[in-house]
């Protein structure tokens, strides 16, 4: 049996054709690309103040995350947003640790609320009703607020009908 493929079946994509052509001509050179491919110390091309309220220090920044900034801002301008500031996207080294803590903490306290928020809907009769609860869900960045109120109203459904068969 032959490694080669067969390129006179008609019904063969020719890109796939090229695709093994080529693997079959190159997997037996020698990779010297790879030594090309040395580490480069990055290249700074501005400073922004670290957005600690309270810190002058100033952050070095490469050319891809200016490049991400604006990418964001022009997509956030796009959909009728403000741009983003420069000096609100990066945390010095003195203050990254604090700030980590800080997001830690908010995002603990946003599940307690979402977890608070979840076992009240439950509670009800009807989950899609109560549209307060849905849009604090929804605030909290649940993942699926209707495949949560679909098993929820499943839920009451099955718990509604054994119920009734046990009354029976």
């Amino acid at each position: 049996m032959s490694d080669d493929y067969d390129t006179r079946r008609e019904e063969a994509d020719p890109e796939v054709i090229a695709d093994l052509q080529l693997r079959a001509r190159t997997q037996r050179e020698r990779r010297s690309v790879i030594a090309d491919l040395a580490w480069q110390a990055p290249i700074f091309v501005a400073s922004w103040k670290c957005r600690h309220p309270k810190c002058d220090e100033r952050v070095a920044v490469t050319q891809d995350v200016v490049h991400q900034l604006e990418a964001f801002s022009a997509e956030l301008v796009r959909r009728g947003g403000r741009p983003i500031p420069a000096d609100s996207v990066l945390v010095c080294a003195t203050h990254e640790a604090a700030v980590r803590g800080f997001r830690a903490e908010k995002l603990r306290e946003q599940h307690v609320r979402l977890a608070a928020n979840i076992r009240e809907l439950k509670q009800l009769e009807s989950p899609g009703i109560s549209v307060d609860l849905l849009a604090k869900i929804r605030a909290d960045h649940h993942p699926d607020v209707e495949g949560l109120i679909g098993a929820i109203e499943a839920r009451t459904v099955r718990r509604s009908g054994k119920r009734k068969a046990a009354s029976l």
